[in-house]
């Protein structure tokens, strides 16, 4: 069996520096590196899944929130101007949060659903006049 003494010495602000030492047999090299990588493959791909869980969850939460600010928006046009039509509440279920506010915004003191909808401030994705 050949062995190598190994030695590692950790700079730190530790006086004096911290050393470890051992020895290690150079057949069980190959093992411990597919450990290693093994180790360090798996915690990056947990990373990894944990950013992508994140991202998901939280484009999940946004798409929940933009759901109930068009159902919201729905029922404040039912109340005040009537009818909401399916094209129109298809296109207000397709837009986005900051266009559903905008449209909310309007809709409060709106008459009819052209003052709810075709107003200069409204988002680029807004025309929401027929139908």
């Amino acid at each position: 069996m050949t062995t190598a003494h190994l030695s590692i010495v950790r700079r730190c602000r530790a006086d004096p520096p911290l050393s470890y030492q051992w020895s290690v047999s150079l057949e069980a090299v190959p093992e411990a590196q597919k450990n290693v990588m093994s180790k360090y493959a798996e915690e990056t791909i947990q990373a990894l899944g944990q950013r992508f869980f994140e991202k998901g969850f939280a484009v999940g939460m946004a798409q929940a929130v933009a759901k109930e600010a068009a159902e919201a928006l729905v029922l404040v046009l039912e109340r005040r101007i009537g009818h909401v039509s399916e094209p129109r509440r298809a296109r207000i279920f397709a837009a986005n949060l900051a266009t559903i506010a905008a449209w909310f915004d309007h809709a409060i003191e709106a008459t009819d659903f052209e003052s709810a909808f075709d107003h200069p401030k409204t988002p680029s994705n807004s025309a929401v006049t027929s139908a």
